[in-house]
């Protein structure tokens, strides 16, 4: 199959510019939980089926499943220990025995990076042993 491009902008590059701006108000704000509650709905639009919905669109759901399950995969094929380590897998993350070395070392970083956002208080300052995936509605999908 060949894919031809189109001239159209992708028609989720909106949500993108959604999700930054939540990191310098802080995710605890009512703004910033406003911004989640607007991006974490699109998947529940568009997986939609009871009724008439209006934005259902199956192909843009399993595209958002697929990314989520496919981080956790890569998540869990890239710690030491590999499934070894999995206590417990959800739809939107994965609980880890043991730290994940990589994820430890992306998420000091990030909250260095974005000292408004602050840790968990269920996991203060410790290793990350729990993944959550962040939703992208494939903003890139023509």
């Amino acid at each position: 199959m060949t894919r031809i491009p189109c001239d159209h902008e992708p028609p989720l590059r909106h949500l993108e510019g959604l999700y930054q701006p939540r990191f310098g108000i802080g995710k605890d704000t009512p703004e910033g939980k406003a911004f989640k509650l607007v991006y974490n709905s699109v998947y529940g639009k568009f997986a939609q089926s009871v009724g008439e919905p209006v934005y259902g669109n199956p192909a843009y759901a399993s595209l958002i499943t697929r990314g989520c399950r496919t981080r956790i995969l890569d998540a869990i094929a890239t710690h030491p220990r590999r499934s070894a380590a999995v206590a417990m897998m959800a739809t939107g993350g994965v609980y880890f025995l043991t730290p994940h070395p990589q994820i430890d070392a992306r998420r000091a970083a990030w909250l260095a990076a974005n000292p408004r956002e602050r840790d968990d208080e269920r996991s203060p300052g410790g290793p990350a042993v729990l993944l959550l995936v962040r939703p992208v509605p494939c903003a890139d999908v023509r």
